[in-house]
């Protein structure tokens, strides 16, 4: 090769939040780090901080505040006229990941890692017998064609190159300006009248609640029986029973059997033709939105370099520290099995580097039960440890604690008396089992729980820690104590 090989301990192969952590972590523990990230430095914080967790966040917060604006009167506002400007909304949220990135920046100068913009992966060198020892050669070529190729040495790689939208076939030849995945959708010109979501996970209800408290009229489409299968159907049937109050509605069971743009030139909508099992129907919609997951971004990295097989779901699979098959080569995020969720990126990118970076001291591995799941719609759900029909499955005994929203006065106070908690408890040891969380907080007051099960915290333990009055925070207690038959307030 006639290209001079830069040499690092360390070589990360995608800038989202598993892997400027894993950047950020392993130069903490005197490591040397090449950085490699196809939109380079300027646009570090992967698909959470870009097109996901923080653009859509700064949306969904902007449309709870619209919202609640709406029910400012029987506060005691006197407001003639509301109105809200949805380009400085979005200018706002432009901003925000500006922000970000420049401080993304700032740490990778911080802490001494070296960028790299381009597309990293394995050289064809790298097939001889364990090339771990003399360290594996990554090339990165840049998206700029008159930029060289940079090659890369290093003893360590972690592939954290997390994931792709996922296509809808059936879409796929469709050519129209108002059908967007996860990503356009963020920068819509204009709130529509109808939006239809073809999608019931995460992705589809957070913009779907987005949305239609900003106004729209919206229908969702999920293919499966039910919205949000991973999460407790009590919590979801209650967030379901708070919707009614907006324009929504929901087809379970259904697909989209075709999609046919307006025969009027005019027109900006579209005609969904959907179908059950035993009837179809149609609606029509100015924007749909596809949101039916994302799949591993695992192509192109030359694994087979490396005889790394990738699972049918194209994830790489890995051993509980995150290892692959090949030595020293690592891999974390949405391109493995767990789940895809920007806080799991992180923890396992910690993981992975105490790892590699202390081969005599292997760290905890991780226990994915304790790993929080969160929506940000409104209400919010939040959720830890082990389901009903988890527990029912392992013939693990629980008995079960309740307690709604509404009797907390700083629930009313702050207007989010919607919703309840639920705590499943071990009956003889009282131990938290899991935990289920619908209110408009729930994303912040499932944290509690999370390192109450990492402690294997018992209801006694949970319930006797004092908590400020007033706040939201006093219904933990109150579920704890519900949980051992000695409630204050719970009916």
């Amino acid at each position: 090769m006639s290209q001079p090989q830069l040499q690092f301990d360390l070589a990360v192969i995608g800038g989202g939040p598993g892997g400027y952590a894993a950047a950020i972590r392993a130069t903490q523990r005197g490591l040397s780090v090449a950085l490699i990230e196809k939109h380079g430095a300027q646009q570090l914080g992967g698909t959470c901080l870009n097109v996901g967790c923080i653009p859509t966040k700064y949306l969904l917060d902007s449309a709870k505040t619209w919202h609640k604006l709406q029910k400012i009167s029987k506060r005691g506002f006197k407001a003639t006229k509301l109105s809200f400007d949805w380009q400085t909304i979005l200018a706002g949220k432009n901003q925000l990941i500006a922000r970000q990135r420049q401080g993304l920046r700032y740490l990778m100068n911080k802490h001494h890692v070296t960028v790299f913009a381009g597309h990293g992966s394995f050289h064809s060198s790298c097939s001889s017998a364990d090339p771990h020892q003399t360290g594996y050669t990554i090339v990165v070529n840049s998206q700029n064609s008159a930029a060289p190729t940079t090659l890369i040495t290093a003893r360590y790689v972690i592939l954290a190159t997390g994931s792709q939208i996922k296509p809808l076939q059936i879409l796929s030849q469709h050519q129209s300006t108002h059908i967007y995945n996860s990503d356009e959708i963020l920068n819509i010109a204009a709130v529509p009248q109808h939006l239809a979501v073809i999608g019931g996970g995460v992705i589809g209800m957070e913009f779907a609640s987005l949305f239609a408290m900003m106004g729209s009229q919206i229908t969702i489409i999920e293919a499966q029986d039910n919205l949000l299968n991973e999460f407790d159907q009590q919590c979801v049937q209650e967030l379901l029973k708070y919707w009614k109050s907006f324009k929504l509605k929901v087809h379970t069971a259904t697909t989209l059997d075709k999609i046919t743009p307006s025969s009027n030139t005019n027109a900006t909508t579209s005609t969904l033709h959907l179908k059950t099992q035993h009837s179809q129907t149609t609606i029509t919609a100015d924007a749909v939105l596809v949101a039916v997951g994302r799949t591993p971004a695992t192509t192109g990295l030359g694994l087979e370099h490396l005889a790394i097989k990738t699972q049918a779901s194209g994830a790489i699979g890995v051993d509980q520290f995150g290892q692959t098959t090949a030595p020293g080569v690592y891999a974390i995020g949405d391109i493995t099995p767990s789940p895809a969720l920007a806080h799991t990126a992180t923890a396992e990118a910690h993981l992975v580097v105490d790892h590699l970076s202390r081969p005599n001291q292997p760290p905890q591995p991780i226990n994915y039960l304790n790993n929080p799941l969160a929506v940000y719609s409104y209400p919010e759900l939040a959720a830890v440890g082990f389901t009903a029909a988890q527990l029912n499955q392992r013939n693990i005994p629980y008995s079960t604690a309740q307690v709604p929203f509404q009797i907390m006065a700083k629930a009313t106070i702050e207007g989010y008396p919607e919703g309840f908690i639920k705590i499943h408890s071990h009956p003889s040891t009282t131990e938290i089992l899991g935990v289920h969380i619908v209110g408009g907080r729930a994303t912040e007051l499932i944290s509690e729980f999370v390192t109450a099960r990492a402690l294997e915290t018992t209801l006694e333990e949970f319930a006797h820690a004092i908590r400020p009055h007033p706040t939201l925070s006093e219904i933990l207690s109150e579920v704890a104590a519900q949980g051992l038959g000695e409630p204050v307030h719970a009916p």
